[in-house]
């Protein structure tokens, strides 16, 4: 007796299925090797470039010690012989008026004694300036400390990141202030208070789309809104049109839209029952919403400022169509000009002396350990708050 024909059509079926099973998960494994295996190489490279600067950066640094001590030495060579040729001018217009020798060898001597006076005082000052510039720590932690903590410098072996640096922190705590509050409120709205109408649908279609937008078109409107109708009118010494403050602004505006989706995933992750509970006992629903749904949402919440603070970190093209200096030697303020990491890292990318390359791997390098040392602090924490609920 034969078998049923849908029995036949069932084992195919299941065939199927367990060979695209299978393809699909070749094929996610094959992936996710492949994005390791480039994160990987990502990491050599740069981890060889780091390498290459604290090889590299001893040799320069000595051979910039020995600039400025052979600047000394032609300094006193050349007031030697200037000295030299005033005493022999003044012997040779005392031969040739003797009548005029004593007011002669008077006046060469006051213009030879001020000679010596200006050399000792400018000598004095240069090595003066030879004391601070002159490096003697050839360490590794020295020659780190310095590249912290140093300005811009046209030499690669002086250069350092604590302007850029400074002010990417400063960009992030605006960005941070600015998005979080005004993305958390925005997010309880569209949950817990939009009414379901067609304007509601358009708004959060809106802002999912507008998570995908590239950020140099979040950099137009910043330009536009906090540079030509905000900042300029009041553009002065004290304050410059294209300021940290706007920078800052124009970043929130760029992972606003992120942390907006981020949190209400992390409020729609909230059972329902809990909502209905609390209103059932006779709370409000703002009460409900601050005892009971932020704090249960929080891990999610700070999953998306997560994401957030990382893009806005590492985001340059936004700062560049804004208008964000490549040089600033001196520390940022709310609005002064101001650059950033990934600017100065750029800067450094497209200079032709390789020795700046291998500057802006040390730079990106730490710009990756700051993000994650950020993020471990948001992790932990987050963490902390999944721990306490639990409990």
């Amino acid at each position: 007796m034969t078998q049923p024909r849908k029995s036949y059509q069932g084992e195919g079926l299941s065939l199927s299925r367990k060979i695209a099973d299978h393809g699909f998960a070749w094929l996610a494994f094959g992936c996710t090797f492949m994005a390791l295996a480039l994160l990987l190489l990502f990491f050599l490279r740069l981890g060889i470039d780091v390498n290459s600067w604290f090889k590299l950066m001893p040799d320069r640094i000595a051979k910039f010690n020995l600039e400025i001590e052979r600047r000394v030495k032609d300094f006193d060579a050349e007031t030697n012989k200037e000295i030299a040729d005033l005493t022999k001018e003044k012997e040779t217009r005392i031969k040739q008026d003797p009548a005029n020798a004593a007011s002669l060898a008077i006046r060469y001597d006051k213009v030879i004694s001020k000679k010596i006076e200006d050399r000792v005082q400018t000598k004095v000052e240069i090595e003066s300036n030879l004391k601070s510039d002159k490096r003697n720590d050839f360490s590794y932690f020295g020659m780190l400390w310095h590249f912290i903590s140093a300005g811009p410098s046209s030499q690669p072996q002086d250069a350092g990141i604590q302007a850029a640096l400074l002010s990417s922190l400063l960009l992030g705590a605006i960005t941070i202030c600015a998005a979080i509050p005004l993305g958390v409120a925005t997010a309880i709205y569209l949950e817990e208070y939009r009414a379901q109408s067609w304007i509601g649908a358009i708004l959060q279609l809106n802002i999912n789309n507008l998570a995908g937008v590239p950020s140099i078109m979040y950099a137009i409107l910043g330009a536009y809104v906090f540079v030509e109708l905000i900042f300029k009118p009041f553009e002065s010494p004290a304050i410059a049109a294209r300021n940290t403050l706007g920078g800052g602004l124009t970043l929130a505006l760029l992972v606003l839209p992120v942390i907006i989706v981020s949190t209400q995933e992390a409020i729609r992750a909230v059972p329902i029952s809990l909502r209905h509970a609390s209103l059932a006992l006779g709370a409000s629903r703002w009460q409900t919403i601050w005892k009971i749904v932020l704090p249960s949402s929080l891990p999610g919440i700070l999953t998306g400022m997560i994401l957030a603070l990382s893009r806005a970190m590492g985001e340059a093209a936004p700062l560049v169509l804004f208008g964000a200096a490549l040089y600033v030697n001196f520390s940022p303020t709310l609005f002064s000009r101001f650059t950033a990491l990934p600017m100065q890292i750029y800067s450094w990318s497209d200079d032709p002396d390789p020795a700046f390359h291998y500057n802006a791997a040390l730079a990106s390098a730490i710009l990756i350990t700051m993000l994650l040392g950020l993020n471990s602090i948001a992790i932990f924490f987050r963490y902390f708050v999944q721990q306490k609920l639990k409990g």
